[in-house]
């Protein structure tokens, strides 16, 4: 079994993730560069002559009902061996989602549901890359209040070429299959100069906190608090339905901000199948509300 603590490309710990299968999933349209395939055939070399104990795997789809039942199959081939797996897709994509060699399209969120089923039965760690232009999208629908579909996802945030694409993602699994090391394999990546390419590694634990703190600063100023309290007075009287003082529910909303801050943590982190999570991944109120 694989792990990886590193530093990432801001200078930040890479998250510690595990791997024993590397999945390469493609689809790319007749004629074009099979890059999927080369990146699969050139991986299975390195690790074969590394003799590390992990298989490097090549599925190509045409479809979208391909494509999510590939996914499926990861799934059930997860949950019944417990063997975790390194999604890479490589394919065209925009910022709403991948479009697939029959011309079929999977938006984001939907691919989201899928792997989010997968990371339930990989115990919290799946490393999701997208080799696609815009394939960093799919970090953006990373929610507070719905659980991380992955741990960490290694994508670009514009468009790209083929070839910038998988000189990147070559250097970085090339260097991570000889090393375990992703301090390393980041580097590697970063030593292409590839001219304009912006690669982005996005870690989920790091995104929450992100993304609590532009709610807590979006909806819970005193401001909006008291457009709410205002709002529910108003509503209480065109009623005549009883209702509590303008102070009092001022001071619930305010104090209840730390268990709606723990009512997130629990879904996104998945706490109930998985309760360690919570000294993982430990995240406090006071890390996003300041």
């Amino acid at each position: 079994m694989r792990r990886l603590s590193q530093h990432g490309s801001d200078g930040a710990y890479m998250p510690r993730i595990r791997f024993e299968r590397m999945i390469i999933i493609q689809s790319i349209r007749a004629g074009e560069w099979p890059t999927g395939q080369q990146l699969s055939e050139s991986m299975q070399a390195v690790a074969s002559e590394s003799g590390l104990a992990i298989t490097v795997e090549f599925k190509s789809v045409e479809t979208r009902f391909d494509l999510e039942n590939t996914l499926k199959k990861i799934y059930s081939e997860t949950a019944a061996t417990g063997r975790i797996p390194l999604i890479h897709l490589e394919c065209h994509g925009n910022d709403e989602g991948l479009a697939l060699s029959n011309g079929d399209f999977e938006y984001w969120d939907e691919l989201s549901e899928v792997l989010c089923s997968i990371k339930r039965v990989a115990n919290f760690d799946l490393f999701v890359s997208v080799s696609a232009c815009f394939g960093a999208y799919l970090i953006s629908r990373l929610s507070p209040t719905e659980p991380a579909p992955f741990s960490v996802c290694l994508s670009v945030s514009d468009r790209q070429f083929p070839d910038q694409l998988y000189r990147g993602f070559d250097a970085f699994y090339r260097t991570l299959l000889n090393t375990l090391n992703g301090d390393e394999a980041l580097e590697a990546l970063k030593a292409q100069n590839l001219a304009g390419a912006k690669f982005y590694l996005g870690e989920a634990s790091e995104f929450f906190k992100l993304a609590c703190s532009k709610y807590f600063e979006r909806f819970c100023t005193p401001e909006k608090y008291q457009e709410r309290v205002e709002r529910i007075l108003e509503e209480a009287t065109e009623k005549g339905a009883p209702t509590k003082s303008f102070d009092e529910i001022f001071d619930f909303f305010t104090s209840t901000e730390q268990s709606y801050f723990e009512r997130f943590r629990a879904t996104y982190f998945m706490l109930d199948l998985f309760p360690d999570n919570a000294y993982r991944f430990p995240i406090k109120f006071e890390d996003v509300r300041v």
